[in-house]
């Protein structure tokens, strides 16, 4: 994945290796952004989207709505908790978006991600896809 912005929202300011005993302790929530057009951009999330670390995401989408993109893929395969408030959270940004003319697709969520969002019911506001290539055709890139 072609990495535009990486940031991490906890107590360290870098991704800390894989296997690295202190990343359990210091990482919460990660995103990296990948431009897939000048339109649509995936943002891959990887850690808790909870009510602690949902601001960091809500900076995030601004940025990219200020920068002009209209279109927002969350790829959700390495979020290891996703609560009701970050659910809410996607949902809000969702709205929002689709209100500008923009459209929102989850990717590939894991399944603590899959589980928050059917108990939500949100199939309605966002369209959850099962794989980048999948949202790819869907936004036809």
């Amino acid at each position: 994945m072609a990495n535009d912005s990486s940031s991490a929202s906890g107590d360290s300011g870098a991704e800390p290796a894989a296997g690295d005993p202190s990343a359990t302790r210091s990482a919460r929530v990660y995103l990296q952004t990948a431009p897939w057009t000048d339109e649509i951009v995936a943002i891959y999330v990887r850690g808790e989207l909870t009510y602690d670390t949902g601001p960091r995401l809500e900076e995030e989408v601004e940025r990219l709505v200020h920068r002009g993109f209209n279109t927002l893929v969350f790829d959700l395969t390495h979020v290891t908790e996703l609560s009701n408030a970050g659910g809410s959270l996607l949902v809000s940004q969702a709205r929002a978006i689709q209100d500008g003319g923009g459209r929102v697709t989850v990717v590939n969520p894991s399944a603590p991600a899959r589980a928050t969002l059917e108990r939500l019911t949100v199939s309605s506001l966002l369209h959850v896809l099962e794989s980048e290539d999948e949202a790819k055709a869907f936004h036809r890139v």
